[in-house]
């Protein structure tokens, strides 16, 4: 069962008001719009990810060079 997707459209000279369908090239806009939404967040998602662990690897290395915390926190 397919969602159907409703829009208010909305008379501006006589103020009156229906309740339609997207048409199906509306709906087909609109569910791109949301499947490039969700690959937005992915990807950002992804690359705060991809920062964290490169941040704690830099850490990590700048550790066992012999810095002390201090000193990796003040960089």
């Amino acid at each position: 069962m397919s969602e159907i997707f409703m829009k208010q459209v909305i008379d501006a000279l006589t103020g009156e008001s229906v309740v339609v369908p997207f048409t199906d090239e509306e709906t087909a806009e609109h569910l791109d719009m949301q499947l490039k939404t969700l690959a937005a967040e992915e990807t950002r998602q992804s690359d705060e990810i991809a920062q964290a662990l490169s941040r704690k690897t830099a850490i990590a290395k700048l550790a066992k060079l012999g810095l002390t915390q201090a000193e990796i926190e003040s960089l």
